[in-house]
C-alpha cells in the first residue's frame, strides 16, 4: 500500500494544479456536451472556439505544474523487424 501513500502525498503537493485541472475539465466537459451535442456541427466557429479554449487550458495546466523529472522506472525498448524475425 506504499503507492497509496505516495499518491496522497503527491496530491497534497499539487493541490492547486489538481483543482485547476478539475475545474477546467468539468467546465470543458459541460460545454462540450451542451454545445457539441445540442447546438452545433463539429466544424463551426463555436466548436473551433471551444477547441481553442481546451488547448490553451492544456498549455496552462502544464505551465502551472512546472517541469517534472522523468521516472527512472520507465524504459523505452525498440525492436526492429530483422531482430523480431531473428528472436521470434
Amino acid at each position: 500500500m506504499g503507492w497509496v501513500k505516495k499518491f496522497l502525498d503527491d496530491l497534497r503537493k499539487h493541490r492547486a494544479t489538481f483543482l485547476i485541472a478539475l475545474l477546467v475539465t468539468s467546465f470543458g466537459a459541460s460545454l462540450y456536451f451542451y454545445v457539441y451535442i445540442y447546438l452545433t456541427e463539429p466544424h463551426t466557429a463555436v466548436a473551433k472556439f471551444i477547441d481553442d479554449i481546451e488547448l490553451k487550458s492544456f498549455d496552462l495546466r502544464f505551465l502551472v505544474r512546472g517541469r517534472t523529472e522523468p521516472s527512472p522506472d520507465i524504459v523505452i525498448v525498440t525492436i526492429d523487424t530483422p531482430t523480431l524475425w531473428r528472436v521470434g
